[in-house]
């Protein structure tokens, strides 16, 4: 904990040792135990408009149990991004009377290097279109800890300022972040609840970003759609390495739990175990069937590597 005037000796602050004295001058603590509804509070502006930053030195306690969320509230709204360098979690069942007795006051702690930490040089000639390497020897270190003696907070602290770089700065910085969390969440529910191509959601969340976006938040590119793709599809449609084995487990699981009728044809009379016919319904289009006076079946071809598959859709009016 940070000490008050009256504390002497030396104590342990996330790994670190400190006199008791220069902490008092280089370390304020903070009382206010913030939530994700009010992180904000704890940060203050920046020399970039619309991006915030951590006081340095500053203790900023968050709830425990949202300490992560509340973490990545903070990245987000200073435009920083960390890397992990060194990790201490002690045995989590020690009561506080336990831990006092043990002399554990940690109970977890955790230390961050900027994710632009380090320096790269180049081992070959420099081509001139060359990207630049985004490692600029940034020094900058923060620690997260939780004490024993009060589990109900996370302590946060950024030791220096960032050096070599201004985080969110548009021409130099924004390139390098990750996605913010809300643009991943939004890019997962198209995929997953739109009939849209990748490429046009990116062309929608561009259009939005533009109109409300953040100037200090990275935009969307193509390949972070493609990559969130490929994690949607084998989410919901990839259950094992064998195709038709995968394809049966999804239509005999996926959809009958959604309220879909479904059912395998019967093709006993062609000796030939690679061939099926499968067939899936949904509840809207049961009942639409019902009032419908014409049908009409279309067959469309090339709808996957294998060129004997078709897809037989049955057209209502």
């Amino acid at each position: 904990m940070v000490p008050d005037e009256s504390t002497v000796g030396t104590f342990i602050f996330v790994g670190r040792c400190y006199s008791a004295i220069d902490t008092l001058f280089k370390i304020s603590a903070n009382n206010t135990v913030y939530s994700l509804t009010n992180i904000t509070d704890a940060l203050q502006e920046s020399s970039i408009r619309g991006v915030m930053k951590l006081q340095t030195n500053e203790v900023i306690r968050v709830e425990a149990a949202r300490w992560k969320e509340c973490f990545v509230a903070i990245n987000e709204a200073c435009s920083y991004s960390w890397r992990i360098i060194n990790s201490n979690k002690q045995a989590g069942d020690l009561s506080p009377e336990e831990a006092s007795a043990r002399g554990v006051t940690l109970a977890f702690s955790q230390q961050y290097c900027c994710h632009r930490a380090g320096n790269y040089k180049s081992t070959t000639s420099q081509r001139p279109v060359q990207k630049k390497s985004k490692n600029v020897n940034c020094a900058c270190p923060l620690r997260i800890g939780k004490y024993y003696a009060h589990p109900e907070y996370y302590e946060l602290v950024l030791e220096k300022d960032h050096t070599n770089h201004v985080p969110g700065d548009v021409l130099d910085d924004i390139r390098i972040l990750p996605l913010a969390k809300q643009s991943l969440h939004e890019i997962l529910q198209q995929l997953k609840h739109s009939s849209k191509s990748p490429r046009q959601i990116r062309i929608d969340m561009l259009k939005a970003a533009h109109s409300f976006g953040h100037a200090f938040q990275r935009k969307v590119n193509y390949h972070d759609i493609w990559n969130l793709m490929n994690k949607v599809d084998k989410e919901l449609y990839h259950f094992h390495k064998d195709h038709m084995v995968s394809f049966k487990i999804w239509i005999n699981e996926k959809p009958p739990a959604e309220g879909y009728n479904c059912f395998s044809g019967s093709l006993g009379y062609i000796q030939d175990e690679s061939r099926f016919a499968f067939d899936f319904c949904s509840p809207d289009q049961q009942n639409r069937m019902k009032s419908s006076t014409s049908f009409c079946l279309d067959s469309t071809h090339g709808i996957s590597s294998n060129i004997a598959d078709v897809l037989y859709t049955l057209i209502i009016r």
